[in-house]
């Protein structure tokens, strides 16, 4: 595939994790709503696709460890 399967569009073009992340905002059931991302590249793609919505975005620097 070669890119993360949550930046895989849905029908409506929408990236699957935006549409996740954006339900779980409009809920109102979690303040703040953090994102977990790796390291760049593929961890930048993944805030790209969140942009713009109040989550909190940080990277785990050795996601290989969990």
């Amino acid at each position: 595939m070669g890119r993360p399967k949550l930046l895989e569009p849905l029908a409506d073009g929408t990236p699957m994790l935006r549409r996740v992340v954006s339900v779980i905002c409009d809920s109102g059931l979690f303040s703040p709503v953090i994102v977990v991302t790796g390291p760049p590249p593929q961890g930048d793609l993944l805030r790209a696709a969140v942009a713009g919505l109040p989550v909190v975005c940080t990277t785990t620097p050795r996601p290989e460890e969990g």
